[in-house]
């Protein structure tokens, strides 16, 4: 089987995953805007922003990696989505929020970085377990 992993990514927390399934797989790694048309027939799998494809697009095994956040970096418009979303939940009340909203106010316009390598482990996993993607 012939692997590659793809990415696009705009802060950096996807191609640092990227990177890290690469690396575990021994494949090679793109950001998807540097691969030439057609390239990527010459692949048995492709993953790619968290999904797994085999053989077409058609079915895809998902996998959720956590990124972070650095409000410095933001684009005005992210900048300006971010603080809506955070008035919002500030009308419910801070008590009646759920932790991960309450994480979120608590490092408003703060840097922070959730992105953890070891959970690739059930891609890696899925992967190398079946030779190829199995798509369900």
């Amino acid at each position: 089987m012939k692997y590659i992993v793809t990415y696009s990514s705009k802060y950096g927390s996807t191609q640092k995953y990227a990177k890290w399934i690469g690396e575990a797989l021994s494949c090679e790694v793109k950001d998807i805007k540097d691969i030439p048309s057609g390239m990527l027939q010459n692949y048995d799998v492709i993953i790619h922003g968290g999904g797994l494809y085999a053989g077409g697009v058609s079915g895809m095994k998902q996998f959720h990696f956590r990124g972070g956040i650095d409000y410095g970096r933001l684009s005005v418009i992210h900048r300006m989505m971010m603080w809506m979303l955070c008035q919002t939940m500030k009308k419910k009340g801070y008590d009646n929020l759920s932790d991960e909203d309450k994480l979120m106010l608590d490092t408003y316009g703060k840097q922070i970085d959730f992105s953890d390598k070891s959970t690739i482990k059930p891609l890696i996993d899925y992967v190398t377990s079946y030779g190829f993607a199995v798509m369900t």
